[in-house]
């Protein structure tokens, strides 16, 4: 790491120890305290960081070990028009430091770019307005994220403190994660281990490839089992222990097998079986984006240091089709 906690962290920010020298931007970046190096940056232009009790020059000012990094708080920001809808989500575990909900299907994490939405971290703000100050202000709270359509367990810093904590440990990827998927097809083995480069696609901005692309390709790693095979899709558990954009999506596709549903990674209408009953064919039909849920969440307790557990049950909608599946399979063929 190239800072760490301070003894005595302030209520009007989070004070780290440079563990190394080197420039301030990357020694803060390795802390985990920051979703990005870009957003250190951001902070440092804010004047959100001091170094040795004095506001940062630039991100390139270098830094000497035992020196105090003292983050300050976001400001809050306007925020944007509300609408009177509320999505539901179940909490899975609350107290006064952490939040875990299960992520409903179709609700964006944070702000991106495009055309605005109202997003979990608006509707989040208006439940809990002291997160205003917990993290950036467009993704207040926020140590991870789920893509739009992916469902489930997801984790909510409520204090800078616990922020600065678990993006530690997702950074160093202490967090242990397991998602199931519905895929086309059936892995050639039971089990297995998918390690790819991924990158920005050089034709699609939106896409991440397995090959050269735009940009330093990064490592991802996921395990997989097959839970249950259905003759032309199958469940399967994936363990990723790297956190990529896309990551699980892109690389079942890679090998052959895309997430039912995901439009993006793989085929635009599904090729059914002729012979499914109508209401597997409509229960198919009527899927929008990609069957993948996050099912299990498990990471230290940014207080207490208690390993905390959670599982999400999957959405109504994933288990109906399983249940069609599975009574399709028992059935006469």
């Amino acid at each position: 790491m190239g800072a760490i906690p301070d003894t005595n962290p302030t209520v009007l920010g989070v004070v780290l120890v440079a563990a190394r020298p080197g420039r301030l931007d990357a020694v803060l970046a390795e802390t985990g305290a920051f979703v990005s190096r870009a957003s250190v940056q951001r902070a440092i232009a804010k004047g959100l960081v001091k170094v040795a009790g004095k506001l940062a020059s630039k991100p390139a000012q270098r830094v000497e070990p035992g020196q105090q990094l003292h983050i300050l708080p976001w400001p809050e920001e306007p925020k944007p028009s509300a609408a009177p809808m509320v999505p539901h989500f179940a909490v899975l575990y609350e107290d006064e430091h952490v939040l875990v909900l299960n992520k409903p299907k179709g609700l964006v994490v944070h702000p991106g770019a495009g055309r605005p939405v109202r997003t979990l971290v608006d509707f989040l703000s208006d439940m809990y307005p002291s997160l205003a100050r917990v993290g950036e202000p467009t993704r207040p709270g926020i140590v991870h994220r789920l893509d739009k359509d992916t469902s489930g367990a997801l984790v909510v810093a409520k204090t800078l403190e616990a922020h600065v904590c678990l993006s530690r440990q997702f950074a160093s990827r202490t967090v242990k994660k397991e998602y199931v998927a519905l895929i086309w097809g059936e892995p050639s083995s039971q089990t297995g281990e998918m390690a790819n480069m991924l990158s920005r696609s050089q034709k699609v901005g939106t896409r991440f490839t397995t090959r050269p692309g735009r940009g330093k390709g990064r490592l991802a790693f996921t395990a997989y089992s097959l839970i249950e095979s259905f003759d032309f899709v199958s469940l399967v558990l994936l363990r990723p222990r790297t956190g990529r954009t896309h990551q699980l999506r892109v690389q079942t596709a890679a090998i052959g097998h895309p997430i039912v549903g995901d439009r993006l990674y793989g085929p635009k209408t599904a090729a059914l079986p002729k012979r499914l009953p109508n209401a597997l064919k409509e229960a198919f039909q009527a899927i929008e984006g990609q069957l993948l849920h996050a099912r299990q969440l498990a990471f230290r307790h940014p207080v207490t240091e208690a390993e905390i557990e959670v599982e999400a049950p999957l959405p109504f909608g994933f288990s109906l089709l399983l249940g069609l599946l599975a009574e399709d399979r028992g059935g006469v063929r």
